[in-house]
């Protein structure tokens, strides 16, 4: 699992982590990779450039469909960092 700590404004940002997914041969394991994104403020077309960064690094580097394939496997889920419910219990010294 990597937790992700930017706002995904541009495709440019996935394609830096996929070079260090891959200079760490992370991208060529067996293993499952499931990406979460943990951002306040992520930006509102993170998916979109996520999927445009795999099409873009697969390109670049004229994957074959294996390669591909383990690029579109990786799970992408963007996770709450925060949440804004307050409790209903009362708090503090009963009077009694």
């Amino acid at each position: 699992m990597i937790y992700y700590n930017k706002c995904g404004s541009t495709h440019n940002e996935f394609l830096y982590l996929f070079d260090t997914l891959s200079k760490y041969q992370i991208l060529d394991s067996e293993y499952s990779i499931r990406l979460r994104v943990a951002h306040s403020k992520y930006h509102p077309d993170i998916r979109s450039n996520f999927r445009n960064a795999i099409q873009t690094y697969a390109k670049a580097w004229g994957f074959d469909d294996t390669k591909l394939e383990k690029l579109n496997r990786i799970e992408f889920n963007v996770i709450e960092t925060r949440k804004t419910r307050f409790s209903q219990v009362e708090l503090g010294w009963r009077n009694i």
